[in-house]
């Protein structure tokens, strides 16, 4: 990248050789915003500090006594930093941004699990009102199943030895599962 200021070569949210502010990107990668390798296994602790640095460098009180270009810059990228911190901040999410490319599922559309994870959903409802702690127990499984399934296949892409094909359908299973979990307390 350029500064628009200096002219010079220039990574990150400010310009090391000027000091610059440098305008956020216009479709903001967050594993770019942060300055983080593209993983699934990024740990959280690894994100916050990302983020603290980050924002630190842009935060709109640095800019505040800066001319008005400066201080929108810096609010587009506090904005872009705590959009990237939340998408990767959760694991799921983080899962679907790479996946897809997207920061989160589609409100309609989609992936649809097939007939029989649907069944089992509807008997888990079912189940929850005459066997709570079986519901519960139950889904803890299914959860504990799919989570697995969806680090497993993250774990061959990072390594070389697989693809992302079959993701967004154990995240749409991850999503049925989720409100499971929070129907029965899970």
């Amino acid at each position: 990248m350029i500064c628009w200021q200096c002219h010079e070569s220039t990574q990150g949210a400010v310009c090391v050789g000027c000091g610059a502010l440098q305008p956020p990107p216009p479709k903001s990668d967050p594993f770019e915003v942060l300055g983080l390798p593209r993983s699934y296994a990024t740990e959280s602790d690894a994100i916050e500090d990302a983020w603290r640095s980050v924002s630190r460098k842009v935060h709109p009180d640095r800019w505040a006594g800066k001319p008005a270009v400066f201080r929108r810059m810096s609010l587009q990228w506090t904005a872009a930093v705590n959009e990237s911190r939340r998408i990767l901040s959760d694991p799921l999410s983080r899962a679907w941004y790479l996946a897809t490319g997207e920061p989160s599922p589609p409100e309609r559309g989609g992936p649809q699990p097939d007939g029989d994870f649907l069944e089992t959903i509807f008997d888990l409802q079912m189940m929850t009102a005459a066997d709570p702690d079986g519901a519960r127990e139950t889904v803890r499984q299914l959860w504990d199943t799919h989570r697995s399934q969806l680090d497993d296949a993250f774990r061959a892409w990072e390594s070389g030895d697989g693809t992302l094909d079959g993701v967004e359908m154990i995240l749409a299973k991850l999503q049925y599962l989720n409100t499971a979990r929070t129907q029965t307390g899970a």
